[in-house]
């Protein structure tokens, strides 16, 4: 069956079409996934001179993108076909205006759609529906809503964090057209680290689907934190890639990696599971005052800085996930990392030798899904629908965004 897969959550707009076959259905998993088609649409440098995602920016741009991405995504899986009539009718027209009543650009390009293009092959729709940033969000939930009247088909909410779990079954050479991707089954019980712009979060899961929320941060996300720094020293947004390259220029330039600064690492040595980033990004603050500001800093200085604040961060986030796989409650037999801050190198680095060393299996997505994007959301979605006994709820009545939705929810 061929799901097609919206995301909308954050600063991303991105539509996919995937198959799964059930004959590739192994322990509740699927070990096959087919990806006919796959588009991604990125507003990073229009959020750049903000330092961070501007709700109502985003909203707009995925207003903006949302039908061209899917003319683009359907015509890569050859299934955008001309009809010589409109495809949808009147009743269903009036039904789809009040869904997107808060977006009518969005409903008008969707008319020129229906009217010129066939329904594709679909047999269910998925949309990302938290957590996220609200008002993107409901544009991503009304607009696959408003597929589901139009087509006739059953809709599925995907947990955005749940996507990332599913982004660490992707093999690192998956094609977008080409014959079927190997997926790698998950192995239970796991534990699941998930690090990003939003989230910051430790997760146990001893069966599919189900989650036990360990810790989290207190306050800042990683990614955020990394962001904010970033903004400090003077550089770009996204933060992560920036600090990353200049924490790996002073590394290369100094043999023994000598920090002529030093930071603190919150929390590292309390016995829970929780993280703080906000007295880390104070500390760092404080440190570019004491230097003269943003405008006196060298660029050594702020490589000195930016591999300080990456080292101190890998220091938390490795500490606690070792205190997590060694506190007995649970043996965990692999170790999940995923979320956008799964891209960086030192992390990914420092998380292997610690899942090497207790003997787990270590899961990573493929670096083009370490971002937001829908193939992630789309293997959840096959994965959800092919374990439900009862189809009969997934209406788009029962679908809503919530950009609060807890993964253990």
């Amino acid at each position: 069956m061929k799901i097609l897969t919206v995301e909308t959550s954050c600063d991303e707009s991105a539509i996919s079409i995937t198959k799964a076959h059930k004959e590739h259905f192994h322990n509740r998993q699927f070990s096959k996934i087919y990806i006919p088609g796959d588009s991604l649409n990125s507003q990073a440098v229009l959020h750049n001179e903000f330092g961070g995602v501007y709700p109502n920016l985003a909203k707009r741009e995925h207003i903006k993108n949302l039908v061209p991405l899917l003319m683009h995504t359907l015509l890569q899986a050859d299934m955008l076909h001309r009809s010589d009539k409109p495809s949808v009718s009147k009743e269903k027209l009036d039904e789809v205006k009040k869904i997107l009543e808060r977006e009518p650009e969005l409903f008008a390009k969707l008319m020129i759609f229906f009217a010129q293009y066939k329904k594709p092959d679909i047999g269910a729709l998925a949309s990302v529906s938290g957590p996220g940033l609200a008002p993107a969000l409901w544009v991503g939930v009304n607009f696959i809503k408003a597929l589901s009247v139009a087509w006739e088909l059953p809709i599925i909410g995907i947990n955005h964090m749940e996507g990332h779990v599913f982004s660490t079954s992707f093999p690192v050479d998956y094609k977008i057209g080409q014959k079927e991707s190997d997926l790698r089954n998950m192995e239970f019980p796991a534990l699941i680290l998930l690090l990003s712009g939003g989230h910051t979060e430790l997760v146990s899961s001893c069966q599919l689907f189900q989650y036990r929320k360990l810790g989290q941060t207190l306050d800042d996300a990683v990614g955020e934190a990394y962001d904010k720094v970033a903004r400090l020293l003077g550089l770009g947004y996204p933060g992560g890639p920036h600090i990353s390259r200049l924490s790996e220029e002073f590394e290369k330039r100094n043999a023994k990696s000598n920090p002529k600064f030093v930071l603190p690492r919150p929390k590292i040595k309390d016995d829970d599971f929780d993280f703080s980033f906000s007295g880390l990004k104070t500390a760092t603050l404080r440190l570019v005052e004491s230097l003269g500001g943003q405008a006196h800093l060298t660029d050594t200085d702020k490589a000195n800085i930016a591999y300080e604040f990456e080292m101190a961060v890998c220091d938390v986030v490795v500490n606690k996930t070792q205190k997590a796989l060694e506190n007995g409650e649970v043996v965990y037999k692999s170790l999940l990392f995923a979320g956008g801050v799964s891209a960086n190198e030192r992390l990914r680095s420092r998380l292997q030798k610690l899942a090497n060393k207790h003997k787990v299996k270590f899961m990573l997505p493929p670096m083009p899904l370490t971002g937001d994007n829908s193939l992630m959301s789309a293997l959840a979605a096959h994965t959800r629908y092919a374990n439900l006994k009862d189809k009969s709820y997934i209406t788009h009545e029962s679908l809503k965004a919530d950009g609060n939705w807890e993964i253990d929810a």
